[in-house]
């Protein structure tokens, strides 16, 4: 068996949203999962396929699998097995130890999130945002609980910074009370 650095938590959180995205429930990630994650988003937030933003979230979601993809289908099958998922974020948790910083890429992510799920134009998520995109995502999590765990502040809003700092919390942590292991998934 190949060691790595991820510990047992790490190895969960990552296989948890590894099984979320893979909506067809193949085993693998396919450019189709993230692109069926985009329909059910868009209807969860009821866009039309002509409204901007719903092609803007299905362009996010093909980039997002492309960037995934690059940096993980080491096999070049097309496709992201979970140990090739699971080696990626190791490298991309190695990469955040060395520079203290968050990767442009998890930075536009989340800037795509607030850009794609803010339907009130605060530039901020709110609980019932967070809601529709959980529920669109297949998570059974309680999204109001979720959510009060993720607001810090407690100022009914989550900001860009905010969602960077709860990505990282993700990735990095290794107290399974953090609350940005709960943020991708709505539980653990």
């Amino acid at each position: 068996m190949e060691q790595t650095t991820l510990t047992p938590l790490q190895v969960r959180k990552f296989s948890t949203l590894f099984a979320m995205y893979d909506v067809d429930g193949s085993g693998a990630l396919t450019e189709s999962d993230f692109r069926e994650q985009a329909r059910r988003i868009q209807q969860a937030f009821g866009l039309s396929a002509e409204d901007r933003r719903a092609r803007r979230l299905l362009e996010s979601r093909v980039d997002l699998f492309h960037r995934l993809a690059s940096g993980a289908d080491k096999d070049r099958d097309g496709s992201v097995s979970l140990p090739e998922f699971l080696r990626y974020f190791e490298r991309q948790i190695l990469v955040h130890r060395a520079a203290h910083v968050a990767s442009p890429w998890l930075t536009q992510v989340c800037r795509d999130v607030i850009e794609l799920i803010d339907q009130d134009g605060s530039q901020s998520l709110t609980v019932h945002e967070y809601a529709r995109l959980l529920q669109a995502m297949g998570s059974t999590a309680d999204a109001a609980a979720t959510f009060a765990r993720l607001d810090r502040n407690q100022d009914g809003r989550l900001t860009l910074d905010e969602l960077i700092a709860l990505s990282l919390e993700f990735m990095m942590s290794d107290d399974p009370e953090a609350p940005g292991n709960f943020f991708y998934c709505g539980k653990l």
